[in-house]
């Protein structure tokens, strides 16, 4: 059994920013059917997690080192989750969002709503 990748979009600093953040990680959202074999198949590839799943939020973080970068991936099997993600991502790129602060605020306005997220992880 496999997991299939429905959606993937870029997201982070490195991204987002103009210049970009060059001293972080370089992450990616994911759109997948089924998080847990998804999640499987990356681990049997060298890939780690802590394994920690936010509450509202529902995805799992996973990160590898690839010739010295540091890659993250987000899988989340919430497509509306994932939208907003991705609409947030764009939104922070349009504004060239340079303060994490500040992308943090813009992130949980958009992706979490009105009522926040008490464990988001900061973006």
């Amino acid at each position: 059994m496999s997991a299939t990748v429905l959606a993937h979009h870029p997201t982070g600093s490195h991204y987002i920013c103009n210049p970009p953040v060059m001293n972080t990680d370089r992450d990616m959202i994911f759109l997948v059917d089924n998080k847990t074999v998804a999640g499987l198949e990356l681990l049997t590839e060298g890939w780690t997690t802590d394994w920690k799943v936010y509450s509202k939020t529902d995805f799992v973080s996973y990160k590898k080192s690839v010739d010295g970068t540091i890659l993250n991936v987000l899988l989340t099997e919430d497509k509306n989750y994932y939208d907003r993600f991705v609409l947030a991502t764009n939104i922070a790129k349009r504004l060239n969002v340079l303060k994490k602060d500040d992308r943090i605020a813009l992130f949980d306005a958009i992706v979490y709503g009105p009522e926040g997220e008490d464990d988001a992880p900061s973006f």
